[in-house]
């Protein structure tokens, strides 16, 4: 077959709903252009997997780790352009067929897109200012679920595989990630259209340990001294009433070291 492939979309899942996740992509399949893929990688063992698309590839992998399905996922995809996902989203068909358009348009190497709420449909998942790239800064709310790279401009550039869910520093991958598009020059365009729906309910995501802390310190030990002892202190104000500044602090400056090792 020809390969027309212009986006892939990445899914990571770990096979306990693979089978209504095949079929709600199945769905998905049918209004959208033939230009549009979708990758899953299933880290999980579970029952044969039944499916019959030929836009709908599934990598089933004995690895863990978010990041390493990530990474497989960008090995394994054969489209310009790849973009990142959950397997608990809802596509935005009439925004994501639009955005072919502009991809199409060539205009710049990687985007950050902009994710609704899936419980009300007028909220964001994320509200953010004009993100201006151009400082690491603002790319710190980023979640990997947003991000839209261009596959030939990504090579060489990895998730981090002892950052994300899976590891003991469950967070942080995309930010390293950004980090590192931006030192490679790429150009990072936001793209305000939502092209998608994710839960904005905290009861399901993950709540903050002392992993995300080492993992953030290990983030920072990637900046200049000066930028990282800023944000090093401003995010441990932030968290004095939650998990407490001196314990924060300690945590990231051992996650600091621990990079600094690396």
């Amino acid at each position: 077959m020809e390969n027309n492939r212009l986006l892939d979309i990445c899914i990571s899942t770990n096979g306990q709903c693979i089978q209504s996740l095949i079929r709600k992509l199945d769905e998905y399949i049918k209004h959208l252009p033939n230009s549009v893929f979708f990758l899953v990688v299933n880290q999980n063992d579970c029952d044969h997997i039944e499916y019959i698309n030929e836009r709908l590839i599934i990598l089933n992998s004995t690895t863990k780790g978010l990041s390493v399905s990530r990474n497989l996922a960008i090995s394994y995809s054969e489209s310009e352009w790849v973009w990142f996902q959950d397997d608990d989203i809802e596509l935005n068909i009439e925004n994501v067929t639009k955005f072919l358009d502009e991809i199409a348009l060539d205009r710049s190497d990687f985007y950050i897109c902009q994710i609704g709420s899936l419980e009300n449909r007028k909220e964001k998942y994320k509200q953010y200012k004009k993100l201006n790239m151009e400082m690491f800064l603002n790319s710190l709310k980023v979640s990997s679920i947003e991000i839209i790279a261009k596959k030939n401009k990504i090579n060489g550039i990895k998730f981090n595989e002892e950052l994300g869910l899976g590891t003991s520093m469950p967070c942080c991958e995309e930010n390293l990630f950004i980090l590192n598009a931006m030192k490679n020059k790429l150009k990072i365009s936001q793209y305000n259209n939502v092209l998608c729906y994710h839960t904005c309910v905290d009861l399901f995501r993950m709540k903050k340990n002392k992993g995300h802390y080492i993992a953030r310190g290990y983030l920072l030990s990637n900046l200049n001294v000066f930028l990282s002892f800023f944000v090093l202190v401003r995010w441990s104000i932030r968290e004095i009433n939650k998990f407490g500044f001196f314990r924060a602090l300690y945590f990231m400056i051992v996650g600091f070291k621990k990079g600094k090792l690396f």
